[in-house]
């Protein structure tokens, strides 16, 4: 059995601390029923709205404690005052969000979170979903230019944080600049991306918008504990709040490492491959289902799914996870495999040997070493000694080529022998044969020999001989090889 593919999700385990980590921290929100910064930097947030006020809703833990930013006459979000003490090389942003599904239903981005510069008025951090019919994406940007060139995506076919609250932390770093732009949800690092290190962000006169960045707003999303740090905080303290705050269940956390996955491969008689998930989730109260092509497989709940490499196991298969509350279903793995061509056999007819296996493509070995002169050509016509063997090729898309097992050998002898001389004449009766054949040549005879359509000698006779047994032979066709003072000289004969 071997490993066909690893859906590897990212994974951690943090414990928990008793308080969130002070360095840095700029602004506290809890949104216990206020739009109160609980720090002493006292900053403020005040609703844009259009025309309906900020509501407060049951929070991720508590009642009455969190954001409902849900406003069906329009756009409804947070802007902060201009004091945020930021600089153009670290930031941290960590809040609950629960995204309603209804928020899928249209085509536009959708911000949770922003930063602002006060200058040019447009976003220089921001935390970002994008809806649609088919895909979603969480997606970060580290600098909002026009040419979106620091930014990172998740995608999946179904996205899986929906009617629950899980927590989001954006973290960007310019110091680090190979994995300067970081997005964590429920405390785990679940995608990275590089950011140009020569990039500036104006460090004073800074804003944070809460439901809104580059012009697109959250309609129907809720907001619990935002956090605002200047800092790049660490992998552990991002895990310590995420742990402090979580009061709640559990929640199933992981991402592909490649989106939209497929493979293609040859079918290997008898042998079968695995899928298996890779991911963080409680230690019980776990549910696994392997679905093909839209169908759960019958008995296919682990977390690991074996599956026979044959034409059968074709589809497009996916894992859905879920506990009492929450449900992931991981992105589409594509299979496609393509039959092997079975073991082929040669037909030797003389020299010229014929690969009986219909295929695309064939390679020729003679004595184990490749014949480029023959590649390609399902007939050939031996041209030395020794033993031919052959494989057939299927011609499959996407250049995954299956090819046969090596065929036995055909062993080829008279390669050489019998050589037409126009000056010798030689004669054989009766032709066709059942017990003897004579030889009439007009040269003096050395030496007869008799070879069959392998190429393989069946009769050899040395001196005079006018005439040869051949009633041991089998059926078939054969060729006789006179050896004369003047040269050899061959011809056919069919014994009966």
């Amino acid at each position: 059995m071997r490993t066909l593919y690893t859906l590897l999700l990212l994974a951690s385990s943090m414990a928990a601390m008793a308080q969130i980590p002070s360095n840095g921290l700029q602004a506290r929100f809890p949104f216990n029923n206020t739009l109160n910064d609980t720090t002493t930097n006292a900053h403020t947030l005040s609703p844009v709205v259009n025309p309906t006020a900020v509501t407060y809703v049951d929070g991720h833990d508590t009642i009455n404690q969190a954001l409902d930013l849900a406003n069906a006459n329009g756009c409804a979000y947070l802007i902060s005052d201009t004091n945020f003490t930021f600089n153009d090389s670290t930031l941290t942003i960590s809040f609950w969000a629960f995204i309603d599904s209804n928020e899928l239903t249209g085509l536009s981005p959708q911000a949770l979170f922003a930063t602002t510069n006060g200058t040019t008025n447009v976003a220089s951090h921001s935390v970002e979903y994008q809806r649609g019919t088919n895909v979603a994406q969480l997606t970060c940007y580290a600098f909002y230019t026009p040419t979106y060139t620091n930014y990172l995506t998740l995608g999946f076919s179904v996205l899986p944080y929906l009617n629950q609250w899980h927590h989001y932390t954006y973290r960007y770093n310019k110091a680090t600049p190979s994995t300067g732009m970081q997005l964590f949800i429920d405390g785990q690092l679940v995608a990275g991306q590089p950011v140009d290190g020569t990039l500036t962000v104006n460090a004073g006169s800074n804003q944070i918008k809460l439901g809104v960045a580059g012009g697109y707003c959250v309609t129907t999303t809720q907001y619990d504990e935002l956090l605002v740090y200047s800092s790049s905080l660490s992998n552990a303290e991002i895990a310590s709040v995420f742990n402090t705050q979580n009061t709640g269940c559990p929640q199933i956390i992981g991402t592909f490492v490649q989106a939209g996955q497929s493979l293609q491969t040859c079918a290997l008689p008898g042998d079968n491959y695995v899928l298996v998930s890779g991911f963080s989730y409680p230690t019980s109260g776990v549910n696994f289902q392997w679905i093909k092509d839209g169908v759960a497989i019958p008995n296919a709940n682990s977390d690991t799914y074996v599956y026979p490499v044959d034409a059968a196991s074709n589809g497009v298969y996916t894992l859905q996870l879920t506990t009492d509350c929450d449900t992931l279903l991981f992105d589409n793995f594509t299979l496609t495999v393509y039959p092997n061509l079975p073991q082929p056999t040669i037909t030797a007819v003389g020299n010229e040997l014929t690969c009986n296996t219909l295929g695309d493509n064939y390679i020729w070995f003679l004595d184990g070493a490749t014949q480029p002169n023959f590649n390609g050509q399902q007939t050939i016509t031996a041209t030395a000694n020794g033993n031919y063997t052959v494989v057939a090729i299927t011609n499959n898309p996407g250049s995954n080529n299956c090819q046969s097992p090596t065929s036995a050998a055909v062993t080829i002898t008279g390669v050489g022998i019998g050589e037409v001389n126009s000056y010798i004449s030689l004669s054989l009766y009766p032709n066709p044969a059942q017990s003897s054949i004579a030889i009439s040549t007009s040269e003096i005879l050395t030496g007869v020999e008799v070879y069959n359509v392998m190429g393989q000698q069946v009769v050899s006779i040395a001196g005079n001989a006018t005439q040869i047994d051949v009633t041991t032979l089998p059926a078939g066709t054969y060729y006789l090889n006179a050896i004369t003072t003047q040269g050899n000289v061959r011809k056919p004969f069919v014994k009966l």
